[in-house]
């Protein structure tokens, strides 16, 4: 049959040069060719298909942002009642992800920041960092994913996370001054947060964390 969405065929290093630091070009030194990766998926042009890493091994995964809402590997994932994402089989280690943001939301996951899909089989290890500045309602932050599940009560598929694993550190820092119910900053080691609501529910099964 033909084939739905994008499968990894190979192992991935982002450290290109193997000098065993993730590093952008400076003088006559090479640097890698991925110093900076751009997350998949933005809030205005969703992921919304399969992606189906088959084992092998994505590594040194590095991210710095300053400007994006959502930042991993896939930044946002989002499905609708004719399209829903499904991210399987993938392993990350490696990875280096300090993610920043001046206003609105901050969701940050070493495989994706916001997910309103599926994510089974899956691993990732390393460090995710998140600072929100003065102007940021939320901070969440997960080893794996971010945030998954429905944030607003508009209907949209249930989100399921399966047989996924994650040894990640970590770390949420908020100098946020917003007040109200927008401001719940969160951090997991597996999933930032799990949101739900009548429209759309979130399921977590057969998962596990450390630090």
């Amino acid at each position: 049959g033909a084939c739905t969405g994008y499968e990894l065929l190979n192992n991935l290093d982002f450290d290109t040069n193997e000098d065993g630091a993730v590093t952008a070009t400076e003088g006559e030194v090479t640097g890698d060719d991925y110093p900076n990766w751009v997350p998949i998926g933005t809030a205005a042009n969703p992921y919304q298909t399969r992606f189906d890493g088959k084992g092998h091994i994505i590594a040194n995964l590095t991210i710095n942002s300053t400007d994006l809402a959502a930042v991993g590997l896939f930044g946002v994932a989002v499905g609708d009642s004719d399209a829903v994402p499904t991210i399987e089989n993938v392993a990350l280690t490696a990875v280096n992800i300090t993610a920043a943001s001046t206003g609105g939301n901050l969701h940050v996951g070493a495989l994706v920041g916001y997910l309103r899909g599926t994510v089974r089989a899956s691993y990732a290890a390393g460090a995710v960092r998140a600072n929100a500045g003065a102007n940021v309602s939320t901070t969440i932050a997960g080893g794996l994913v971010g945030s998954a599940g429905a944030l607003t009560l508009t209907p949209g598929p249930n989100s399921r996370l399966d047989a996924n694993y994650a040894a990640v550190n970590v770390a949420v820092t908020s100098d946020s001054t917003a007040t109200g119910a927008a401001n719940a900053d969160a951090a997991g080691g597996l999933v930032g947060k799990l949101h739900g609501s009548a429209d759309a529910s979130t399921t977590l099964t057969s998962s596990y964390a450390r630090q």
